[in-house]
């Protein structure tokens, strides 16, 4: 590499790490707001979770400011993914140029990052550092990557699987409210106050939610797979909380045919109380209005 080619390489490395500065700083930024805002963190899905997000950011951002070429590329896949999987989650590329031209810099600094090895390799400014490095090095390498790939597939799964939370309905991912519409489940006039869905990777493995009009139990195994009760069939709303991390809390409806449909309701963030104490704000209603 002449001069004016080591200089490129050193300033695709330093916008590389600013622009991981620039990334971690937001995700921070944003994280904060979403842990204190509920409308912010269900309409951007930041929370103190992503706290995690923005550590790994900065220590793979200041690898790179170290030169350090698995730092540069691991920060790379990881970002393209994490748009990838927002997109799938979605079905929108919200930010799309500045996603471009981040990625755009992480992509050049991974690039130089090999190049300046590359070159203190042939000058044999590096030979002295390969041989100092002891197995120590080569099993924290190893580890290393084995966090960052785990990471990297929660980040997936994460992207991928249902919200973990009970959700206001005007929250609701566009691809479950045309769903719901396209299966006749709901019409455009009714107003969803709150969803939860318990699928892992696909939210019609099971989700409840409930509208001025009705309560919806779905589960694409059942041979009929919406249970559809309207306010008139509750005779009472019987509710068992389970605020533990493992569990849900559960919704009894007891209805007039002395039948019960039962469901549960996530605890995170109190997300149950939330969506009992409306519904039952929203039966009584119902009720009042059939007098």
């Amino acid at each position: 590499m002449d001069n004016q080619q080591l200089a490129t390489a050193h300033n695709d490395i330093k916008n590389a790490w600013i622009a991981g500065v620039f990334s971690a700083s937001i995700t921070l930024i944003f994280s904060i707001l979403g842990a204190i805002s509920e409308d912010f963190r269900f309409k951007y899905g930041f929370d103190l979770w992503t706290l995690l997000d923005a550590a790994l950011i900065a220590g793979l951002a200041y690898g790179i400011y170290r030169k350090n070429r698995y730092c540069a590329v691991i920060l790379f896949v990881y970002f393209v993914i994490s748009k990838i999987g927002g997109v799938i989650s979605t079905g929108q590329f919200t930010g799309a140029f500045m996603a471009i031209v981040i990625a755009y810099f992480y992509f050049q600094g991974a690039k130089a990052t090999f190049q300046i090895h590359k070159h203190k390799s042939e000058n044999q400014e590096i030979s002295q550092t390969v041989k100092s490095r002891g197995i120590g090095f080569y099993i924290a390498l190893f580890l290393g990557s084995i966090i960052s790939i785990i990471f990297i597939f929660l980040l997936i799964i994460g992207s991928i699987a249902p919200e973990l939370e009970v959700l206001p309905g005007k929250q609701i991912n566009k691809k479950y409210l045309n769903f719901i519409r396209d299966q006749g489940i709901v019409d455009h006039s009714e107003k969803i106050h709150y969803w939860y869905s318990n699928g892992m990777f696909d939210f019609k493995e099971g989700f409840y939610f409930f509208t001025d009009e009705k309560v919806v139990v779905y589960c694409k195994d059942w041979e009929e797979p919406a249970i559809i009760t309207p306010y008139s069939d509750i005779i009472d709303i019987q509710f068992f909380r389970d605020s533990s991390f493992l569990e849900d809390s559960e919704i009894d409806l007891l209805l007039k045919d002395s039948s019960t449909v039962f469901f549960p309701v996530s605890s995170d963030n109190d997300g149950d109380l939330r969506f009992k104490n409306k519904l039952i704000q929203v039966w009584n209603s119902n009720n009042l209005i059939d007098e």
